[in-house]
């Protein structure tokens, strides 16, 4: 009962004996709370110990609620004798006023920048978070208030994310809070310092890192490092200053168009080898046409290395 009384602000104005009003202005006043009357009563005569007060339903945020003398008697009469309600000076009213809620826009703040965070990972860089008329909100004054992050632009990478704040007050949505955060980052992709061709071999004097802004990137694809790429070959047309990107490359040809090569036919219970002539250029595990030197037929085979491919 204290810790009640040590929140509640009183401004007592005694007109006289029996038209006292004292006004209680708490920081917080819920439902079914109460107060000891004792401790309100300006004068008493004797040694008597008054009864709590109920606030029953307390006023709704910025309003008041009044209790008034003959509600008060009657609480009192439930304790106390005439005699003993005759020594003591009862308040002509009590108003009791709650006061609004500001939002704790620190909190909001850092709950944004965590799902964002969770959202675009942390090598981005927010820049500012602007919460719209997060001012002009007033909110119930209880204890229960969360708030609730909702993006509305998470499925594309922009350098601004938007979205809601929702205002949770026992269990239901009261006010949505509309925001947006500007955010940046720099990350090093690797870009072609001259055109390559499909299937130009792609060495470290024909291609550098550059530091480029994350939010104007449009692939999730990026290569990593330079030694990813070394010595692997352009899997289309790349031009001058372009990301390469991981699609963009491939193993290099090991077989060439007029390679004499040897070709396995593997079966279940023997292996034939064969001579034939490439048709097509490819890679380690590439599937190219053959030419067949014998029955001069073609075929299709695997590559496996520089100087063989095999039929499975």
């Amino acid at each position: 009962m204290n810790k009640i009384i040590l929140i509640i602000f009183l401004s007592i104005s005694i007109l006289y004996a029996n038209n006292e009003t004292i006004e209680i202005k708490p920081l917080n006043i819920i439902n079914n709370q109460t107060i000891n009357l004792t401790d309100l009563v300006k004068e008493k005569k004797a040694d008597i110990n008054l009864p709590d007060i109920s606030f029953g339903n307390a006023p709704l945020p910025g309003q008041e609620r009044i209790l008034d003398k003959n509600y008060i008697i009657f609480r009192l009469k439930t304790v106390l004798s005439d005699e003993e309600l005759n020594k003591i000076i009862i308040p002509e009213k009590i108003r009791v006023q709650r006061s609004f809620k500001k939002l704790d826009k620190d909190e909001i703040i850092t709950k944004i920048k965590n799902e964002i965070t969770k959202l675009i990972g942390d090598k981005y860089k927010i820049e500012n978070v602007n919460l719209r008329n997060a001012d002009e909100i007033k909110l119930p004054d209880i204890n229960e208030i969360k708030y609730e992050i909702e993006f509305l632009s998470k499925s594309e990478m922009k350098n601004r994310v938007n979205g809601l704040i929702n205002i949770i007050a026992e269990n239901q949505k009261i006010k949505s809070i509309n925001f947006d955060v500007n955010i940046s980052a720099w990350t090093k992709v690797i870009v072609a310092k001259e055109n390559f061709n499909f299937n130009d071999v792609i060495t470290n004097d024909k291609i550098e890192e550059v530091l480029m802004e994350v939010t104007k990137i449009k692939t999730a694809n990026l290569i990593k490092k330079k030694e990813e790429i070394i010595n692997k070959a352009a899997k289309r047309r790349i031009r001058k200053g372009e990301i390469i990107e991981v699609a963009d490359i491939k193993e290099p040809d090991i077989i060439k168009y007029g390679d004499i090569v040897d070709v396995i036919v593997q079966k279940k219970d023997f292996q034939i080898r064969v001579k034939a002539k490439a048709l097509q250029n490819g890679a380690t595990g590439d599937v190219i046409r053959f030419l067949n030197l014998n029955s001069k037929k073609t075929f299709f085979a695997e590559i496996t290395n520089v100087s063989e491919a095999i039929i499975r």
